[in-house]
């Protein structure tokens, strides 16, 4: 009696879990295909209404309308505040990279100074100017690659301002004088 109890639990489980994921198909077809729902009107239904009882569903549809092109308005702002702040911190790296770059080529030129003055010892002084002249180098192609990443982000930036603008332009249309 145990294996028979067993297995019918088992069964009755796994039919259980198979109603519930056709159940959440089921739905969600219907979400897509845009079915009725309880709360959705019979449109067959509502083309019936006569033009004098529609006043306020007309109300309510541009309402509706302009509550969804300022979420449009709104999320553009959003992205057009991450495109900028990718566009400062772009910048940033690209004056830090620029700085590193004008300190290794100032304390190269003063080794160069002490080099040709005979002063401080000579290979010291050739190995120091190699690797500040190396590591100058590295901080300019640093600057270079954030100086055009940075310049795309103007691009882009430029770009969602003016989506931006036409978005808050259509708004302003909508919500009238």
């Amino acid at each position: 009696m145990g294996k028979r109890l067993r297995f019918v639990a088992a069964l009755s489980a796994a039919a259980l879990y198979c109603g519930c994921q056709a159940t959440d198909q089921v739905k969600g077809i219907v979400r897509k295909t845009g079915m009725r729902t309880s709360t959705t009107p019979d449109p067959i239904a509502f083309n019936q209404v006569p033009e004098r009882n529609r006043a306020e569903s007309i109300a309510a549809a541009e309402a509706l309308r302009l509550a969804r092109e300022r979420n449009k308005l709104a999320e553009m702002r959003v992205e057009l505040t991450k495109v900028e702040a990718d566009l400062a911190k772009e910048e940033s790296v690209a004056a830090a990279s620029r700085l590193d770059e004008r300190t290794a080529l100032f304390r190269k030129s003063k080794f160069e100074a002490i080099d040709k003055t005979g002063l401080g010892d000579k290979e010291e002084n050739i190995a120091a100017i190699g690797k500040l002249a190396s590591r100058a180098t590295k901080h300019e192609s640093d600057a270079l690659r954030s100086e055009s990443k940075a310049t795309i982000l103007k691009r882009r930036a430029e770009q969602r301002r003016a989506e931006v603008d036409a978005q808050a332009k259509k708004v302003a249309s909508l919500e009238g004088p």
